[in-house]
């Protein structure tokens, strides 16, 4: 009786304030939530592409609640901020009704489209706990071998992949022309840890073009673009950083790739942790192969110039560098996670990309005897 309640109370919440195509949003933020005095919250749109957001409606946070409203024809993918781009946000559909806004959640209800998302995300999340199980009783399991075990782990890991594409084609199917679609392709399909460029390929062409032109979509097709470009196999792409030596004068990765030796080439930041740990593993291959068939060059990406030169001497990178090179061989290689370890060969073809830190002495070791 009290489900059927709090439903039956939120379609008349939905009724009230369904005037032809107005919205309202409206926020509580739990008391337990320290803000700021004149905080203000945010709407904001995708249309750029994640990293150039750009900000279109506010409103100013009254004892921890907040309301804006509007007009819209249509669905939008908007993201919804308390404060200016801090942890305190969640992404949401514009569309008519009273959307409630969860900030602790990260969602919103009461309007349809919303209430599809969330009940989407419920059921990735059940099927990644059903993964995360499987993981930890594989992991148990003392009467299995290690390739047993990596075994199952792939096997696990592939099934978690297929059924969160299953429950992203379901609503696909009838959600290809509006922001749910957009949503869900973006969260669910683009960022599949299992996808491939070929892959996506085929799921953007199965989605179409008003999913294809949005502008999260359109960065990750062009990363995919890049990726498939630069796969092993290819030459490598030459890139120009135009202060990227340590004396302000232009680097480029041609000056260390394609002249014959066998290169190991780390893009890498210095606020980058698991960049950080990668560091010795990186040293050890350097300190016992540096030499005239094989150098190390690192590139510095996503930091600033002073971060970086600070912190090669602490982490002991005494190999080649190139700073400040921002964004420029990231976009060029499709890389979106760092550190990004990638061994190219004398001649400049690509030989593997995306390396472990674990592995990178049997990589270096086995291409070094081929060069014998």
């Amino acid at each position: 009786m009290k489900l059927k309640h709090l439903f039956a109370l939120s379609l008349i919440a939905l009724a009230a304030c369904n005037n032809g195509n107005s919205y309202q949003i409206v926020c509580e933020v739990p008391a337990d939530i320290e803000l700021a005095d004149s905080t203000w919250a945010y709407i904001c749109t995708y249309e750029a592409g994640t990293r150039d957001r750009v900000y279109t409606d506010s409103a100013l946070v009254v004892n921890n609640k907040v309301s804006i409203s509007g007009n819209i024809e249509g669905s939008e993918v908007r993201r919804f901020e308390v404060g200016y781009k801090t942890k305190l946000y969640a992404n949401f559909i514009l569309e008519k009704g009273t959307i409630i806004i969860d900030i602790e959640k990260k969602n919103a209800t009461n309007t349809p489209l919303n209430d599809a998302l969330v009940a989407c995300q419920t059921a990735v999340d059940s099927v990644e706990k059903v993964a995360q199980n499987l993981y930890e009783e594989v992991a148990q399991d003392s009467t299995l071998s290690d390739d047993d075990r990596n075994e199952k782990f792939a096997t696990i890991f592939s099934q978690y992949n297929n059924n969160v594409l299953d429950i992203a084609h379901a609503i696909l199917k009838d959600n290809t022309n509006n922001a749910l679609g957009r949503f869900v392709f973006w969260q669910n399909i683009a960022y599949s840890d299992g996808m491939t460029p070929d892959a996506y390929k085929q799921e953007l062409a199965q989605a179409g073009e008003y999913i294809a032109t949005f502008g999260p979509i359109k960065g990750i097709t062009k990363r995919y673009e890049a990726l498939d470009a630069t796969q092993p196999g290819t030459h490598f792409v030459d890139f120009a950083i135009p202060h990227g030596n340590i004396d302000g004068s232009e680097a480029k990765l041609s000056d260390y790739v394609g002249k014959g030796k066998l290169i190991l080439v780390d893009m890498w930041a210095s606020w980058c942790p698991p960049c950080r740990a990668a560091m010795p593993y990186i040293r050890a291959v350097y300190d016992k192969y540096a030499g005239d068939k094989f150098d190390v060059v690192s590139v510095a990406v996503w930091d600033e110039r002073q971060h970086s030169i600070n912190a090669v001497p602490q982490l002991g990178m005494t190999w080649n560098q190139i700073y400040e090179a921002e964004s420029i061989p990231t976009e060029l290689y499709g890389v979106n996670g760092i550190p990004h370890l990638m061994l190219i060969g004398p001649d400049g073809t690509i030989i593997a990309r995306g390396l472990s830190d674990k592995v990178l002495d049997l990589w270096v070791s086995s291409e070094l005897k081929k060069m014998e």
